[in-house]
């Protein structure tokens, strides 16, 4: 097989959309995924981490589809119940919003998802929104324990170390 995996019936994937918004900034912009679950990076010390986040070998690459549905968007499968580290092209995109669309299949049982991602602009608020209910999802909300987590929380925090790996 190549650049594959074979899994059990244990794995489930699911699709997630990124889409961003002004899309002609993601045009072309492949979504770089890195896994970035505890088991791995809290073993290692800084300089381990920061080798392991600057090797592109440890990255996938997840490239921008322009009309799919959805439109505008960079699409891949992803494994439940782990957490990624996510990015776009070589060095970021600074984007005014982003949606996250997951896949109609996904289940209420399902294992969580977990994205970190950096910015690394100035910004007067950002908000994590809930379309479906139309409510924001207050700052600060991931529970320490995972099977808490649900859809939309977040932790936003000001950081003023420039490509820190641990954000």
């Amino acid at each position: 097989m190549y650049d594959g995996i074979v899994c059990d019936n244990t794995v489930t994937f699911r699709r997630v959309s990124f889409v961003g918004s002004p899309s002609k900034d993601f045009n072309g912009m492949g979504l770089y995924v890195l896994k970035w679950d505890d088991s791995i990076t809290s073993a290692m010390n800084e300089t381990e981490l920061e080798t392991y986040y600057k090797t592109k070998s440890n990255f996938d690459l997840f490239s921008f589809k322009l009309k799919q549905n959805p439109g505008s968007a960079t699409t891949g499968p992803f494994i439940l119940g782990h957490k990624y580290r996510i990015h776009w092209g070589q060095t970021g995109i600074d984007f005014e919003k982003l949606t996250v669309l997951i896949s109609e299949e996904f289940e209420p049982t399902d294992e969580s998802l977990y994205f970190v991602h950096n910015f690394t602009d100035v910004r007067a608020k950002i908000e994590v929104k809930d379309n479906e209910n139309n409510i924001i999802i207050p700052n600060n909300t991931i529970p320490d324990n995972a099977a808490d987590y649900v859809s939309g929380q977040n932790f936003v925090f000001n950081n003023t170390i420039p490509n820190d790996p641990r954000e």
